[in-house]
């Protein structure tokens, strides 16, 4: 039987996929039930299909909030490009042992580009150990030190829900 063939990430979606490959240090913005927002700093990891995976722990605010409202946002900036990437999207638990070792793993080799530490922040912390995906719904993304743009179409790129389909990622 043949694999069905997969696509090719257009050169807008490389893009973005690579400032997010490399800046793997995030705000996540979640609400709790009553709408009361909460941000606080991740590591993630990223794979060509978009998806997004982090690690926290089952006492944390960001994981309460998820538990009652699994709509999050993610906001990665970089300050010497002035670039930054928001994602919308949906977060869903990871429940595969084998998965969640090679994510552990990813982010710690993520934080080590960013830090001398050997512990991540979220050991640190109370509780159980989670491992969650953020499936995203819309990626906008805007680099600020780009020359003066014509019009807004130049400065901003996205992908939307029905580019992040599966079928339209490798």
């Amino acid at each position: 039987m043949k694999k069905p063939k997969r696509h090719r990430l257009s050169e807008r979606q490389q893009n973005i996929y690579e400032f997010l490959k490399n800046n793997s240090v995030a705000v996540l913005s979640t609400s709790s039930k009553s709408g009361r927002p909460h941000g606080t700093v991740i590591y993630f990891y990223i794979n060509p299909s978009f998806e997004i995976f982090f690690i926290t722990k089952d006492h944390t605010h960001k994981y309460q909030n998820i538990v009652a409202n699994n709509q999050v946002m993610l906001t990665v900036f970089d300050a010497k490009t002035q670039t930054v990437c928001q994602i919308e999207g949906t977060t869903k638990e990871v429940k595969s042992k084998a998965e969640i070792s090679d994510i552990i793993k990813q982010i710690f080799k993520n934080s080590l580009k960013t830090t001398s530490s050997d512990i991540l922040p979220v050991s640190k912390l109370e509780g159980h150990y989670i491992t969650l995906k953020i499936h995203p719904d819309n990626i906008k993304f805007s680099v600020y030190a780009r020359p003066k743009p014509l019009n807004q179409n130049e400065l901003f790129e996205s992908i939307g829900w029905y580019e992040l389909n599966s079928s339209h990622l490798p």
